[in-house]
């Protein structure tokens, strides 16, 4: 699979993407898996779990995905 710019191509309304932020040439990306509504990417947080000293936690995206593409078919069963 190729990344696919924002620039050039958004995901399709009510997908889950892996969205990146590229940030050089070198390569170097945040990445995350995010659903994709209303026009924008928000961070898919299912199965994540933090906790800090009182118990709760905040995940936040703080980057602009410049990249996406599709979630990758699962291994094969083998």
């Amino acid at each position: 699979m190729q990344w696919i710019s924002v620039e050039d191509r958004l995901p399709n309304e009510d997908s889950f993407v892996v969205a990146a932020r590229i940030y050089d040439a070198l390569g170097d990306i945040d990445a995350c898996v995010c659903d994709f509504y209303h026009g924008q990417f928000f961070l898919n947080s299912e199965g994540l779990e933090s906790s800090n000293y009182d118990g709760g936690a905040l995940i936040v995206m703080d980057f602009k995905p410049t990249h996406w593409m599709p979630i990758p078919e699962p291994p094969a069963k083998g």
